[in-house]
């Protein structure tokens, strides 16, 4: 889910095979090329997890399910139904917005009833937030800048689509690298 969460932010990700013998290698499966050139472009040395992410563009176009790795196993995630696809409108503004990781994260479609320190709280146990701003004119998004790229990574895979009182959060990578004051 971290994976499709991470790489979901450059395109729709079908399918993730993590390797049975070798699990810190994965086969990602895009849409089409281009979503899948976006994700090598902005991901390749991108932190993840304890280390830092290797991106290439893999011999094979798709993942085939073998016989031996049923759909239910945990090496295998297909997700080509997933609701949690960001670019399933041609020409929606997701794909205008596409950035590279970045310290600096957008927030949207935010409970009316909470205030930013409710969002700061929520991710204090995944790194420290050193900024925040409420955009004016959409008072349901904000920006929130961590102390690094890893912990904006981690916000981003652990918490986009997040539960808040029936409300799905979105995280995405800003094109900012800093909040000025």
């Amino acid at each position: 889910q971290q994976i499709f969460r991470l790489f979901g932010c450059y395109g729709n990700v079908m399918k993730i095979k993590i390797f049975y013998s070798n699990p810190e290698n994965a086969l990602v499966e895009f849409q089409d090329n281009t979503q899948a050139m976006l994700a090598k472009t902005h991901l390749n040395n991108c932190p993840f997890m304890d280390s830092n992410i290797f991106v290439t563009i893999s011999k094979s176009p798709i993942i085939i399910n073998t016989p031996y790795i049923p759909e239910t196993n945990k090496f295998l995630g297909d997700f080509s139904d997933s609701k949690e696809h960001r670019y399933k409108i041609a020409g929606s503004k997701n794909f205008r917005n596409i950035a590279p990781p970045s310290p600096v994260l957008h927030l949207s479609n935010l409970c009316d009833d909470k205030d930013e320190n409710f969002y700061k709280d929520l991710f204090k146990n995944h790194g420290t937030v050193k900024k925040s701003l409420v955009l004016k004119g959409e008072p349901k998004s904000m920006l929130l800048q961590m102390e690094n790229i890893r912990q904006s990574v981690e916000v981003l895979v652990n918490f986009h689509n997040y539960d808040i009182d029936g409300k799905f959060l979105k995280v995405s990578f800003s094109k900012y690298q800093v909040i000025k004051d």
